[in-house]
């Protein structure tokens, strides 16, 4: 009888974790998500192989609803004859206009520094975020502000749009004042985010970029709710702060297992591959980090998210 009953839950277990990853008998993977509050004060990212090390450093502070109120950001980029160092303070600041729409004004101060070859390029950035939501999702980012290069001043004026079907981001164009454009384009099915494209192109069309990025999960494993989304790192193709607080809509609820990553310009119609890599990803979590670890390939001997409270 004990024999018997085991197989019976084994075959149970068998039918609800193939059920997962399915939509066609109703089960819902967000409502299966366990919710595990992880808002982490801190995120570090690495990576390197033998001709580049990358590391990216964040810092969050949040206001009493769990909203990121200010970050810091620092990347530095060393290889054997450059190094580039950037960073970055924000501070968010959330209202409601005479609409009744929700806002998000975010000040940006930034400074940018490359030595290649004994030369080096340095400028600073002070620039303001306007944030538009329509509902609970965010529709348009407008960044105004400038750039001082040894005391040259340039004015900078982008914008971002986003569309959506239903709760799910499926595109968004940015363009900025040199009629320089960047479409996104994202893949879903059902609940699963399958990839994103985006492509770039100059002012005068002469040169386009092409970024095509591919993803696989466990779709019998239901990922655990944050609150806060470390995808939004991990992913990279939207604004992260604002990706972090779920402002894009919905993510995928099952376990990101790969990633693919190819990229190619085309210059004067002429095709030239540029990178391709792809990152198999180990999660770990203990009570006070989370880790998101890409096994090493050809492309690096180190990759890593490490998010911290």
């Amino acid at each position: 009888m004990k024999k018997n009953t085991l197989i019976y839950s084994i075959l149970a277990t068998f039918m609800f974790l193939t059920s997962c990853g399915s939509d066609n008998d109703g089960f819902d993977p967000y409502k299966a998500q366990e919710k595990h509050p992880f808002y982490p004060t801190a995120l570090t990212f690495r990576s390197s192989n033998s001709n580049t090390e990358i590391t990216e450093n964040w810092t969050f502070e949040y206001d009493e609803e769990y909203r990121i109120s200010n970050y810091t950001y620092e990347k530095s980029i060393k290889g054997s004859d450059r190094e580039i160092v950037e960073t970055s303070t924000g501070n968010l600041r959330y209202f409601t206009d005479f609409d009744n729409r929700q806002r998000i004004n975010t000040n940006i101060t930034s400074e940018y520094t490359s030595t290649k070859q004994g030369q080096t390029i340095n400028y600073t950035e002070n620039l303001k975020e306007d944030v538009r939501f329509d509902g609970n999702l965010i529709a348009s980012i407008e960044t105004t502000g400038e750039r001082n290069t040894k005391g040259v001043i340039e004015n900078i004026s982008t914008e971002r749009t986003f569309s959506y079907a239903k709760e799910y981001c499926t595109g968004s164009i940015y363009r900025d004042n040199s009629n320089n454009e960047q479409t996104y384009t994202y893949q879903w099915d059902n609940t699963l985010l399958k990839g994103v494209t985006i492509y770039k192109q100059n002012g005068n069309n002469s040169e386009t970029t092409n970024d095509s990025y591919r993803y696989s999960y466990n779709t019998r494993e239901v990922a655990d709710d944050y609150g806060f989304n470390p995808l939004a790192f991990v992913y990279g193709h939207n604004p992260e702060i604002y990706a972090a607080m779920g402002y894009f809509g919905k993510v995928t609820p099952f376990v990101i297992e790969q990633e693919k990553y190819e990229s190619y310009d085309k210059i004067n119609n002429e095709k030239y591959p540029t990178q391709s890599e792809t990152h198999e990803y180990i999660i770990q979590t203990t009570n006070n980090s989370l880790s998101f670890t890409a096994d090493p390939s050809e492309a690096y001997d180190e990759y890593q998210y490490t998010f911290r409270k």
